[in-house]
């Protein structure tokens, strides 16, 4: 039997129109196979009809939940991306709100990605089958009619501002993490594995008052989360820390091939581009 859960985030509306949520709130006990995370907005101080949003339902899954039909080894060990894109496409396209990631790998991404690309993939052995991409996942995304832009370089205050700044919008960020922390751009612990065993990809879905702290889905058990484990509440710069540059953004492989094709972070938004 799936274990499921559900939680709501309420993000409020501050004088200046920026949208955060109460760090009291937040749901502690969500070591569950499916954490299903509705995002309300408080719509008091919209002053055009779209700035006003449904509510939205991300389902966050347990990769190791055996839950996955025939690829649920693959998504104990490979599935953490394919679990975010499940989780933000399931949130944002009609119709697909029971979507689980088995799906999206059987029928969303050969039809996205390429029957040809799915077949060179995940007609490996199981060790050497390999996630989705940054790429990959913007390029399903924009298949639904979601708008995404990759930025590439996470350090500095330009990539925290822009961060901030679009969840104060009220929406998701996709990121990448790595076992290596860094200080200042500077690996400081190359196997620190706060956030990852060797990759890892989750999506931030709401910041809180002081702009610090932000509430992350996560795929995977961390041991140091106690019972908060398929929704964290962490610091945006710790969590930064572990985030890397994306050295050669313009890669279109649609599965992970190496370092240097992944990294950086995905906006997603309804709206048209929103940086140069």
């Amino acid at each position: 039997m799936i274990k499921e859960k559900h939680v709501i985030i309420e993000l409020k509306r501050a004088a200046d129109g920026r949208l955060y949520t109460d760090g009291e709130k937040f749901p502690r006990d969500t070591d569950v196979d499916v954490l299903r995370v509705q995002v309300d907005v408080d719509e008091d101080g919209c002053q055009e009809p779209e700035d006003r949003r449904v509510s939205r339902i991300y389902p966050v899954f347990r990769q190791a939940g055996k839950i996955y039909d025939e690829w649920s080894d693959y998504v104990c060990h490979h599935g953490c991306a394919v679990c975010s894109a499940t989780s933000v496409l399931a949130a944002w396209v009609n119709g697909l709100g029971d979507i689980m990631p088995q799906n999206v790998i059987n029928t969303i991404e050969p039809e996205v990605l390429t029957q040809s690309e799915w077949d060179k993939n995940y007609g490996k052995s199981p060790q050497e089958r390999m996630p989705v991409s940054m790429h990959g996942i913007g390029c399903m995304l924009e298949y639904y009619g979601i708008q995404w832009e990759h930025i590439s370089k996470v350090r500095g205050a330009s990539a925290t501002a822009k961060i901030r700044n679009h969840l104060c919008k009220g929406l998701p960020v996709i990121v990448e993490t790595s076992r290596i922390r860094y200080k200042w751009g500077i690996p400081v612990s190359i196997n620190d594995r706060k956030y990852a065993g060797s990759y890892h990809t989750m999506v931030i879905l709401a910041i809180e008052k002081d702009m610090q702290t932000v509430w992350v889905t996560d795929s995977a058990h961390r041991l140091w989360a106690g019972e908060s484990q398929r929704l964290k509440r962490v610091k945006l710069a710790d969590l930064m820390n572990y985030m890397f540059n994306c050295h050669a953004p313009d890669d279109k492989s649609p599965y992970f091939k190496g370092r240097l094709s992944t990294g950086g972070f995905i906006l997603v938004s309804n709206k048209e581009r929103m940086y140069d």
